[in-house]
C-alpha cells in the first residue's frame, strides 16, 4: 500500500505505539469504542447537546428528527450522547438521563409506552392497559429525570402500520412530548418522517431534522469528506502504526467496498485488522483487506474484489451485488 504523508501529534504516536504486541482481544474490545466526530455527525450531537439544554432550562419537552439510514451511525450516536448524559445513582432514585429504545414489532401506542418502560428497567413494563402503560411511563421518565430520549428505527413505523397505525404513533409521541420536559429524538431513514407529517400537532413539535449521509466518493467533495474520516478512524484503528487508509486510492476502493456506508467500513478494517495481528503486522495492508472483504460479504460478492488489482472502481450495486436496490429499501 503506498504511504502518504501524515504527521500525529507526540500525544497521539504515544497512543499508537502502545497498541505494539497487545492481544487481538484488546483490539477487538478497542475497536467497539470508536467514534469519528466527522461534520455531519458533529452537527447532530451539537444540536442535540443545545437543544436538551434549552428543554431542561424551559422545563418543556422537545423533539428532534436524525435521518440517517441503516448502518449510518445510529447506534453510535445514540450511546455517544449517553456517554456524555450518564447515569446517577443515588439513595433514592436512579437518575436516567439518557434512554434509547427501538420501535416494536408492530407499533402502538401499548408497545410504544412497553417499550419505553423496559427501556427504564420497569418490570411490569408489559403490564397494564394502554392509558396505565402510557401514564407510568410519562412517570418513570419524569422520575428518572431523562433529559434526552431516543427513538430508534422510527422508520418502522410507516413500514410496518397503515395511515391511522402510523397516526396512533405520532399522537403517542406529541402525549409523551407535551408531558415529560425531555428532548425525543427519533432516529431513522427518511420514512420515518412520514410519522410526524401524518400528525399536525407532532410536526408542529418536530419541525426540524438533520441528516447523516453515507459517504459518496463519486464527487471530489465526497472523497474528501470520506478521506478525513478515513484518517480519524485510522489514528483509532488499534494498531501500532498507521495503515494510511485514507490515501486516494485506498478510499475509492474502501467505499467501493462498503458504498460509504459507516458501519460498513468498521467492519471491513475489523476483519483487516484481525489479518495484519495474526500475521504478526502493526498496519494492515492491502492484502489483509482483500481478505477481510471476502469475509464480509462471503457469496455475495464472490466475483469481485475491490482490493484486487486493476478492479473497476464502481458502486456493487448490480445483479446479486451487495447493493442491489440498496436505496429503494435499505432500512430494517
Amino acid at each position: 500500500m503506498k504511504k502518504a504523508s501524515i504527521t500525529l501529534s507526540e500525544t497521539e504516536k504515544l497512543a499508537k505505539a502502545s497498541w505494539r504486541g497487545r492481544s487481538l482481544q484488546d483490539r477487538q474490545m478497542q475497536l467497539s469504542k470508536i467514534v469519528v466526530m466527522h461534520p455531519q455527525f458533529t452537527k447532530a450531537v451539537r444540536e442535540i447537546r443545545r437543544r436538551a439544554e434549552r428543554v431542561k432550562h424551559q422545563a418543556k419537552g422537545g423533539a428532534l428528527s436524525i435521518v440517517v439510514e441503516t448502518g449510518g451511525g445510529k447506534s453510535t450516536l445514540a450511546k455517544f450522547v449517553a456517554s456524555q448524559h450518564p447515569d446517577e445513582h443515588t439513595d433514592e432514585r436512579t437518575i436516567r438521563r439518557c434512554v434509547t429504545f427501538c420501535v416494536p414489532p408492530r407499533p402502538s401506542s401499548v408497545s410504544m409506552s412497553s417499550a419505553v418502560l423496559r427501556a427504564l428497567g420497569d418490570p411490569r413494563w408489559n403490564k397494564g392497559k394502554t392509558d396505565a402503560l402510557e401514564e407510568r411511563a410519562i412517570h418513570l421518565l419524569k422520575e428518572c429525570r431523562t433529559e434526552v430520549i431516543f427513538i430508534d428505527n422510527v422508520h418502522d413505523v410507516p413500514e410496518r402500520r397503515a395511515r391511522k397505525g402510523v397516526r396512533e404513533v405520532g399522537n403517542w409521541i406529541r402525549t409523551l412530548i407535551d408531558n415529560v420536559p425531555a428532548l425525543f429524538v427519533s432516529l431513522g431513514a427518511e420514512q420515518g418522517l412520514d410519522v410526524f407529517k401524518a400528525n399536525n400537532q407532532a410536526r408542529r413539535r418536530s419541525p426540524a431534522h438533520i441528516r447523516i449521509d453515507y459517504f459518496d466518493c463519486q464527487t471530489n467533495s465526497g472523497i474528501a469528506r470520506m478521506r478525513r474520516f478515513l484518517f480519524e478512524v485510522d489514528k483509532q484503528l488499534p494498531l501500532a502504526e498507521m495503515s494510511e487508509i485514507s490515501s486516494f486510492d485506498m478510499t475509492r476502493r474502501i467505499w467501493m467496498a462498503t458504498y460509504g456506508v459507516p458501519d460498513y467500513v468498521i467492519g471491513l478494517l475489523t476483519e483487516a485488522l484481525e489479518s495484519a495481528v495474526r500475521a504478526r503486522r502493526e498496519s494492515i495492508e492491502v492484502g489483509d483487506l482483500q481478505i477481510a472483504f471476502k469475509k464480509l460479504y462471503e457469496d455475495a460478492a464472490a466475483e469481485i474484489n475491490p482490493f484486487s488489482p486493476n478492479t473497476e472502481i464502481r458502486v456493487m450495486n448490480g445483479k446479486d451485488e451487495p447493493f442491489e436496490n440498496w436505496l429503494e429499501d435499505g432500512y430494517e
